[in-house]
């Protein structure tokens, strides 16, 4: 049994005439790491929001680790399987102190005071902000109040992390930080990630892609094989990875060359596409 199961679910918001979600189907397994590409209004932070319970689908059902979402007295265990990360973190604090805001969620828990200091403290270490935690909140920067919102919800131990658009406020350096951090929660610690994001680059990192337009699922696949599709992913009004890009427009040009994710895949084809080999 998949950990996430999305059974045909439909979901429309009283005030649009249109479908946020139109008959979707999703499994995701237990340790993957999938990114969910789509512009705007696609219905990408509706799933995320249904995942979580926090909306529940008018059609269909959402199953988290074996728990069906509408189930209202199970809907505190559904969240501790499945914490949500939103975008902008002022959202997500409550607390004045660091280390108090990260112990909220555990708190909620009923966990005995000693559990809940190991907790935070783990927690504040793998997001390296430990250093921190008798810091104001509102004393850190975007980055760092993100990292703290991403600690609070790991001291929960949940067994999967949904992070909706948790970059798009943050500078580059701090964008590469959290998903570095991402990558270490599911490589090291085989928590579930599903990022939900506007930078392409980002969603290269992922195992698996799914792009959605208007409500429904489009595409489902490996990332190198979802930017290869050019063409398609424009017609849904999406970018491609920027080495990608390059090779499109030199494809386009009669050039002989093979798709690649990395920047150095792509620079390493160009050179030998300049030294007349063939690639």
């Amino acid at each position: 049994m998949s950990f996430i199961e999305v059974k045909n679910v439909t979901y429309q918001y009283q005030d649009s005439s249109t479908k946020a979600l139109d008959n979707i189907s999703l499994n995701i397994n237990q340790g993957e790491f999938v990114s969910i590409l789509g512009h705007n209004g696609c219905g990408k932070s509706t799933l995320s929001r249904l995942l979580n319970g926090l909306l529940i689908a008018e059609q269909g059902e959402v199953i988290i680790n074996g728990i069906n979402t509408a189930d209202e007295e199970s809907i505190y265990e559904v969240r501790s399987n499945l914490g949500l990360i939103l975008q902008n973190p002022d959202n997500q604090l409550v607390t004045t102190v660091v280390e108090e805001d990260v112990a909220f969620g555990c708190e909620n828990l009923c966990l005995k005071p000693d559990e809940i200091r190991k907790r935070v403290d783990n927690a504040l270490k793998a997001v390296g902000m430990y250093d921190y935690r008798m810091f104001d909140t509102y004393r850190l920067s975007g980055g760092q109040k993100q990292k703290i919102a991403i600690a609070g919800i790991l001291a929960m131990k949940p067994k999967c992390i949904v992070l909706d658009e948790p970059t798009a406020m943050l500078d580059i350096s701090a964008r590469e930080e959290i998903i570095k951090i991402i990558k270490s929660l599911n490589q090291k610690e085989k928590i579930t990630i599903i990022l939900i994001t506007h930078y392409m680059e980002e969603a290269i990192e992922s195992k698996r892609v799914i792009v959605m337009n208007k409500g429904k699922i489009v595409l489902d696949n490996s990332p190198d094989i979802i930017f290869s599709q050019v063409e398609l992913l424009k017609s849904y009004g999406l970018d491609v990875p920027q080495s990608i890009e390059l090779i499109y427009n030199l494809r386009k040009r009669g050039y002989k060359i093979d798709y690649t994710l990395s920047a150095q895949g792509c620079i390493n084809n160009i050179v030998s596409l300049l030294q007349g080999n063939d690639i």
